[in-house]
């Protein structure tokens, strides 16, 4: 949809509220659905723009999942009404401001994502201008069009004529009405051309009938889709097999409690430092001739994962084979149950058809917690007393490790305050021998990590899984 900024504010927020209320304009709504669904896949955690942000729906939607959201719109009655629906949300993360996107008030690279949506690229007449622009100041964008398709043109008549405009007509590949409407549609090969002369690369994704997402990457900046599952009680976790299947977040009654350093999730080249990684086939340092791994295994790091739902699944390839000799399937599964908790189940396969499988594996939570506010958390367990003890190590890139409580006591759980989150209560299973606990100085997060062995037990004690045998240990991580 386009209207002329010439136009009377008040006919634009006519038009904006109608095409999103969902019971009046159902094919709009229907498209709203899966375009806030593809965005949540592939932008989390970031720094985000919205260019021409309207009544702020979409940037909205961004703030739930992203570290920070802002909103540019040229018309401020439009920004003064979305900065109040930011407030009554209670979106600390979120703001509005008047701007013009041809010329944007922000240094070069100051968000990782910007979003320009809604179709409206096609009625640009400075479309290359536009798009050099939003990529100045942000890694990768991403805006929807509309190619010229018979059936999509169709759609979209009966789409805008569902949302009221009157006597709407297909008209040299735009659709218009008598009281102003103009949408025009764009060929792919014409984004495609603007991608190559800004020398930016470039991917499309059908999202409907009529609609396609086009994504445009500067320099090396990486896309990487996430899956969602969300459950009662606003618990939803994301994961990214793309980036080692490392489960990116963790929201349980609506309140994120992981950490993420953006930075190293890019980077490829780096550890992720936040979310939960996955260890596999060893938590900690492996010092054997017989292996060729790094610290924590190469699940954390594998683009391989493939994913089906709320599981995601890495077999063993050439690869795999040269630093660990043994063929296997791994699975990590994300169950929330009922009462919105969190079930996280990593489960081994031996495929070998005659020899057992060494396992000494491990999850690698990071916890949100202000660097400050480390010396106050509680653990309230079997031992914590030795982690709060020990915090003069723990938060200063020393390992504290102790006996899983569940050991001694089959219906013990751990349960820690922390400052900022509330109590969190993980019910790790008897399989994860131990409980790492580490932080690094000046960062805000906390690691309490479930391993099966101490540092080196993929050498010294391994699990041993027999051939075509399963093993898997589970965590359910809920908050009080």
């Amino acid at each position: 949809m386009s209207l002329s900024y010439h136009d009377k504010e008040g006919v634009i927020f006519s038009r904006l509220e109608v095409a999103h209320n969902p019971a009046i304009a159902k094919i709009r709504g229907e498209f709203f659905e899966i375009e806030n669904k593809f965005l949540r896949n592939y932008i989390q955690n970031e720094k985000v723009l919205v260019a021409g942000s309207g009544l702020g729906h979409d940037a909205l939607e961004l703030a739930k999942n992203n570290l920070e959201v802002v909103g540019v719109e040229l018309l401020e009655a439009l920004v003064i009404y979305s900065n109040k629906k930011a407030i009554e949300a209670d979106f600390k993360n979120l703001k509005f401001i008047c701007g013009d996107i041809n010329k944007l008030p922000f240094k070069d690279n100051f968000f990782d994502s910007c979003v320009l949506n809604m179709g409206t690229i096609g009625n640009f007449d400075n479309k290359k201008e536009i798009i050099n622009e939003l990529l100045r100041v942000s890694n990768k964008l991403y805006f929807d069009f509309y190619p010229p398709t018979k059936k999509g043109l169709e759609r979209r008549k009966e789409m805008y004529t569902q949302e009221g405009w009157e006597n709407v007509l297909i008209m040299d590949n735009a659709l218009v009405s008598d009281d102003g409407l103009y949408s025009k549609s764009i060929n792919k090969s014409d984004i495609q051309k603007i991608a190559n002369d800004l020398k930016a690369d470039i991917s499309f994704y059908t999202l409907n009938d009529f609609a396609v997402m086009a994504v445009l990457r500067s320099g090396d900046a990486p896309v990487f889709k996430m899956e969602t599952i969300k459950g009662p009680n606003n618990s939803e976790v994301s994961f990214c097999p793309e980036r080692g299947g490392i489960i990116s977040s963790l929201k349980l009654k609506g309140k994120e409690v992981l950490y993420m350093d953006n930075d190293s999730f890019k980077d490829t080249q780096k550890n992720v430092r936040g979310g939960i990684p996955i260890l596999f086939p060893n938590a900690g340092p492996v010092e054997d001739s017989r292996y060729k791994l790094k610290q924590h295994g190469f699940a954390r790091t594998s683009d391989k994962w493939k994913a089906d739902n709320n599981i995601e699944k890495l077999v063993a390839d050439k690869k795999t084979m040269e630093a660990y000799p043994y063929n296997f399937s791994l699975e990590i599964k994300n169950d929330i149950e009922e009462d919105g908790s969190v079930l996280l189940s990593q489960e081994v396969t031996n495929l070998e058809s005659n020899k057992d499988l060494p396992l000494a594996m491990g999850l690698h939570p990071y916890f949100r917690v202000p660097t400050d506010k480390k010396k106050d958390i509680k653990f309230n367990f079997i031992g914590g007393d030795i982690i709060e003890n020990d915090v003069k190590n723990w938060s200063n890139d020393g390992t504290t490790s102790i006996e899983n409580p569940k050991i001694k006591n089959p219906d013990e759980v751990l349960r820690i305050e922390i400052p900022d989150l509330g109590t969190l209560i993980m019910d790790v299973s008897q399989e994860y021998n131990r409980i790492w606990v580490w932080s690094q100085p000046g960062k805000d997060f906390i690691c309490i990590e479930p391993a099966m062995r101490e540092e080196g037990g993929l050498v010294n004690e391994p699990e041993m899984i027999k051939s075509g045998q399963k093993f898997s240990g589970k965590v359910k991580f809920s908050l009080e």
